[in-house]
């Protein structure tokens, strides 16, 4: 079960991502799996910690970016906090799928670890940083 269910939440469409001229809607659900991969065994190597930026929603990662929250990323390199909001997301997450030559929906399903630091790092950085 979805972490949007289990919080009472329906997933929703909250950005598209258009690849090869085909627009793919993209659900907070998505983001949230991305984030969450990221979080679990993607970032940690360079990030010491992750939370909301402002108010606490009170639900996953994903959850909140789409419901307009932002997120904030303090690195282990004491580079200060970076920000990361739908829209750098969303970006990131293009980009992402453009260069490995999969569409929106093959990432979600068979993205792994390392591509869910990808994202993560395009959408603070605008590249890839650590790695």
């Amino acid at each position: 079960m979805s972490e949007a269910i289990e919080l009472g939440l329906e997933p929703k469409v909250v950005g598209n991502i258009t690849y090869n001229g085909r627009d793919y809607p993209i659900t907070n659900e998505a983001i949230n799996d991305i984030l969450t991969t990221a979080i679990e065994s993607g970032i940690g190597y360079w990030c010491e910690s992750m939370g909301s930026d402002g108010p606490d929603l009170g639900v996953g990662p994903g959850l909140h970016l789409g419901e307009g929250g932002q997120l904030k990323f303090t690195c282990v390199e004491g580079d200060g906090d970076v920000l990361m909001n739908l829209d750098t997301f969303l970006e990131a997450y293009s980009t992402h799928c453009e260069e490995k030559g999969w569409d929106p929906e093959e990432m979600h399903e068979q993205g792994d670890c390392e591509d869910a630091d990808v994202i993560v790092q395009y959408a603070l950085f605008g590249e890839l940083v650590y790695g």
